[in-house]
Order: C-alpha cells, then structure tokens, then sequence
C-alpha cells in the first residue's frame, strides 16, 4: 500500500500481531538509476521489525537485477551519500535506519492505473515471458527467499496458467489476491481459484489475500481455500488489533475489540514512530491513518476536523486528552 506500509506503520502492525511485514511497493528502476534515492528511503528499515520483505515494481530484468544487488547489500554500515543523494538532505540521511530484509517479493497484481500504465504491476501477467526474466534477474542476484505477488486474473491469463508458465524457478511464495484487475477491489473473493492454485502448486507457500476486514473474513478464506497463510491490506486500516483478533478468533471463537483508550495509545504512538523515522517532523503526511484510527469514535465528525490539522504528536495528544 503506497505511502501507507511505512516502516512506523509496520511497527505498529509487528506490535499488534503480524507475522511478516511488506514494504511499500518501491521502483527497481528507481534503484537502477537512483533518482535522488526517494525509492531507496523507502526500504529503511530497523530489526524490531523483523521478518520483513521488500516489495518491488517495474519491467525491466536488469533493472531488477541491481535493485536486488543493493537491497541484498543493506546493513547499518551502508552508506547513503555514496548513492548520490542531493547535498540539500545529506545530513538529513545520515539518520536513516538499512539493513538487509528477510524477502523479496515482486509485485505482479498491483492494479493502480499509474502502475499499469507503465507496463508494471499486474499488466505484466499478460507478459509471461517477460515476467520469468524478472524472477530470474532476481534469484540470480540474491540468497534471499524470492516471493510474487499476483491477482486471480486479468483479460484472458487466469492465475493459474501465469503459474504454470513460471513455476520452473525457485520462487518460494505466491500471494494471490482473489478479484481479477477488472475487478479492482470491489466483488466477491474467488476462493475456488485460490484453493485450485494451493492445490496445484503443494509445495509453494500460498497466500490468500483480499476482503479480510475481520476475524470471520480470515476464518472463511482460510476453511475454503486451504492456503498457507494471509495477507492483509486495507483491513488493518485505522484496525492494527486485526492481526491478534484473528489469532485469538481462531484459536477460542471469540476475539477483543480495542477500548477507546487503546486507540488512542496506539494512534499516538504511532505518531510518535512517524516523527522519529520520516523525512519531516511534520504529520500533515500521518494525518490520514487518524481518520482511520478515529472513523468510529464518539463525535468522529468534529473530532477529525481537529485532528486534520495536527502538525505535531504534541498537538495529537493534546486534543486526544480533551476527547
């Protein structure tokens, strides 16, 4: 989720129960040629929030190559200015936290108009061939486990028969979200194409993603489809306590819902990660997680006209204290 799955909000989502943590999606090309290194920054990371995989987007094998090259290479004594960073943020970057993740996934099933537009994301299940290249230029540059991410389907190419035509390679997981692009992220879940896809494919890991809002959503895609393990999106929205609600509901039946006080624990602290981690000490950036983290609380209407206009954590917990 672009400018979302920060490493504040990973944090937050670690703390809350979750098992891995993705990156936002960050530009292989962007890595090639380091354009002011913005998709460099996006891989920051800190052990705390550990197992993470860093996500990556483009077309282009070579260009995955070397993004693989440096992600591989990332570790505390990593030097940023050397990758050309402008000499206005310099001292700026010196704060920066890099080290090596756990995984690399490529995004195949992202469905945004300006990713598609550029040939990336899911339009690339309609370039099979194309598409091995890239997994190749990756597991030939890294020892890290290789991971895809691709939807039910787009055109006439189902899933299935994209998997089919690159399951030669030593990728290790495939998160499937269950709409095709036409779909977007609206309709029913396909489970019997997810379930198909965990059957033909026993000794991959398979991951069910999409519609997953509450402990009863996990609990359904997991009975029929029978795959490995879930991934959450947009369901942990304002909602970070999923991740343990879904634990716990499968483990008793039964789950907690956070108090008002928890919320606002939680969306303080956050806040406090953002400062501490981001670029500027301004949350005008943060300001949408509060509409999520506060969309039903008492008097959520006024509340959030108060909260938009935060600039500090200072600022947020003031207001958070007299509500």
């Amino acid at each position: 989720m672009a400018g979302i799955t920060d490493l504040p909000f990973r944090l937050i989502c670690k703390k809350l129960g979750t098992d891995i943590v993705y990156s936002e999606m960050i530009s292989a090309t962007g890595l090639f040629y380091g354009q002011n290194n913005k998709s460099l920054l996006l891989a920051q990371s800190i052990q705390k929030e550990s197992p993470l995989a860093i996500q990556l987007f483009g077309n282009d094998p070579e260009h995955f190559a070397k993004a693989t090259q440096i992600i591989s290479k990332l570790s505390k004594k990593f030097d940023p200015p050397s990758l050309n960073f402008d000499e206005a943020n310099k001292e700026m970057h010196q704060t920066f936290n890099f080290r090596k993740p756990e995984e690399i996934n490529i995004n195949f099933g992202c469905p945004a108009r300006k990713i598609y537009k550029q040939e990336s994301g899911c339009f690339l299940m309609k370039k099979p061939v194309l598409a091995k290249k890239i997994i190749g230029a990756i597991i030939d540059n890294t020892d890290l486990p290789v991971s895809i991410k691709i939807r039910s389907g787009i055109s006439a190419v189902k899933a299935l028969e994209f998997l089919e035509k690159i399951k030669g390679l030593n990728w290790t997981k495939v998160i499937v979200h269950g709409r095709t692009y036409k779909e977007g992220f609206s309709g029913k879940i396909d489970f019997e194409k997810i379930k198909k896809i965990k059957e033909s494919f026993p000794d991959k890991i398979v991951v069910a993603n999409g519609g997953i809002f509450s402990p009863e959503n996990a609990r359904e895609i997991l009975e029929k489809t029978g795959v490995n393990e879930l991934a959450i999106a947009r369901g942990c929205l304002g909602n970070p306590w999923l991740f343990q609600q879904i634990k716990e509901f499968l483990k008793t039946g039964q789950y907690q819902k956070p108090s008002l006080e928890e919320i606002k624990a939680i969306a303080l602290e956050h806040a406090q990660l953002f400062e501490k981690y981001n670029t500027t000490q301004s949350l005008i950036a943060f300001r949408k997680h509060l509409g999520w983290y506060f969309r039903n609380f008492p008097n959520a209407k006024q509340l959030r006209k108060e909260l938009f206009l935060i600039e500090t954590s200072r600022d947020l917990k003031k207001i958070l204290k007299a509500n």
